[in-house]
């Protein structure tokens, strides 16, 4: 291994107000298969099965 990142955050919330700043993209974070904290888009309210979710037309990749 030649190094490693941690990262913190206060909560849910601030991380998803951190990747909407840096990235723009909308944010959806499940915890237990159900949807926590969403940003910029309406998520489902059950995670994702697959790969990629569509959001207006948009697809994106759900990552796990």
């Amino acid at each position: 291994m030649i190094g490693s990142f941690v990262m913190s955050v206060q909560d849910d919330m601030g991380f998803a107000k951190l990747e909407r700043h840096a990235i723009g993209d909308p944010i959806g974070i499940y915890v237990n298969g159900k949807l926590a904290v969403e940003l910029g888009g309406y998520f489902p309210v059950h995670q994702p099965v697959g790969p990629q979710l569509s959001l207006a037309g948009i697809s994106y990749a759900a990552l796990r």
